[in-house]
């Protein structure tokens, strides 16, 4: 899931794989606008979770695919023993989180313009390949859901790593009940959508315009009424369910 302080919700994020977008508390994450220099100094060695993430959309950030290649061969360079012995300890590092356009393209030209990211002897190699998505109002969830799927095949198949979708929610929705019917879609079953990890978001939003996102949020209507949206998670993802209460902080998680 992607939350705003996976740091202060330890209990509310057990057993959930957690990205949160940057700053000092967020050791394993690389932010253009949270990190001072997009994050250029900040130590990797200071991760201790098993992956490490790339900027979250370069290109709504004023930034280009390029841009990602060449500065995440300099970051790899300057953090090249600390990114060693993480490699040994069994850290793996994605993408930058791709979105807009074609991004089966986009990631073509990302690779292209760092061969050494699919060479696993080389200190630049990335090991998942993630993307942004959404379903929103624009079409029937099923046909949005399938959209993404094959976005999903093609990347496996062009890459051959994993691929995670890395922002993934009911986009512009209004209510948790919205949010809730995306949970329980066809996404998070690795058998249809091919996809290793789904990263729920439950950050605010701010530019989609999406509400009653956050973990501690109750759905309203449906066949989750009256759970709230970390329930929905848990349940859909087979985690037990926390004994601790949901803080009122919104948050983004990654399943």
């Amino acid at each position: 899931m992607n939350v705003d302080d996976c740091w202060n919700r330890a209990d509310d994020v057990k057993s959930l794989e957690c990205f949160q977008y940057g700053g000092p508390h967020a050791p394993c994450t690389l932010n253009i606008n949270n990190d001072a220099g997009a994050g250029m100094s900040k130590d990797p060695s200071a991760c201790k979770e098993d992956m490490f993430y790339l900027w979250d959309e370069p290109i709504t950030q004023g930034k280009n695919n390029q841009w990602a290649a060449a500065t995440w061969m300099a970051y790899a360079t300057t953090w090249a023993p600390q990114l060693r012995a993480a490699r040994a300890r069994g850290m793996k590092i994605t993408t930058p989180f791709l979105t807009g356009g074609n991004v089966v393209v986009q990631f073509h030209d990302f690779f292209a313009s760092c061969p050494g990211c699919s060479d696993p002897k080389s200190p630049f190699y990335i090991h998942a390949v993630a993307f942004n998505a959404w379903v929103g109002g624009w079409a029937k969830q099923a046909e949005e859901e399938a959209w993404i799927r094959d976005i999903a095949a093609a990347l496996k198949r062009n890459h051959g790593r994993e691929v995670f979708l890395s922002n993934y929610g009911f986009i512009g929705g209004r209510t948790a009940t919205q949010q809730a019917n995306t949970i329980n879609g066809q996404l998070f079953d690795p058998a249809f959508s091919v996809l290793s990890r789904v990263y729920y978001f439950a950050a605010k939003d701010y530019g989609g315009g999406t509400l009653k996102n956050d973990l501690s949020t109750v759905v309203e209507s449906g066949p989750s009424r009256g759970q709230t949206i970390l329930h929905v998670l848990r349940a859909r993802c087979g985690v037990p369910q926390a004994v601790a209460n949901v803080s009122e902080s919104s948050s983004s998680l990654l399943i």
